[in-house]
């Protein structure tokens, strides 16, 4: 009998414990991360860190608003760091948590568009394989790949309004009694 309530006592003294909150040891902490136009920067990812430990403690994504709460951040050093697609990678001073009284547990930061050079720039243009200029057909022999490996004749034998017979003769086809289409 006494076995039972001494763990009668216990149960109730553990519950009293649950029940009551313990020494608030957690906070929140609310960024907004805005771009360089002032406008909220959605999808930035935003990482805790604790200062002593280096170690990555939560990870939070950016809203339409710009804007990730951490809750339930330990006590503690710890800061943050902001990175996102376009822009350079920032980390926040630390912060000591719980917050002081008179510290912002709401701030503001603004990301910096990243900068890069280009090393080196080429530009490429290539020639249609037929052009139409002042009335006559110019075919770019360098423009088909399939002109590779080939000989003149083979070339003109593919060219349009020209056609070639049997014995390598070649002549326009307007005259070999066929319409020239030059389009």
């Amino acid at each position: 009998m006494q076995k039972i309530l001494s763990i009668i006592i216990a149960l109730f003294l553990l519950q009293i414990c649950n029940s009551q909150p313990l020494m608030n040891d957690t906070t929140s902490f609310s960024l907004t991360i805005i771009n360089g136009k002032q406008a909220a920067a959605e999808g930035v990812s935003i990482e805790l860190f604790s200062a002593s430990k280096k170690a990555l403690l939560k990870t939070l994504l950016t809203d339409t608003k710009g804007i990730a709460v951490f809750k339930n951040i330990p006590s503690g050093d710890h800061y943050f760091t902001l990175s996102g697609m376009g822009y350079q990678s920032q980390t926040t001073p630390v912060f000591t948590f719980p917050l002081a009284p008179d510290t912002q547990s709401k701030l503001v930061f603004q990301l910096l568009p990243q900068v890069s050079e280009m090393k080196n720039v080429t530009v490429v243009g290539a020639k249609p394989y037929l052009q139409n200029l002042q009335g006559k057909v110019i075919i770019n022999v360098d423009a088909a790949v399939t002109n590779a490996g080939t000989t003149v004749l083979e070339v003109l034998e593919k060219s349009p309004g020209v056609m070639v017979d049997k014995n390598g003769y070649h002549q326009p086809a307007s005259q070999a009694g066929r319409a020239c289409d030059d389009r």
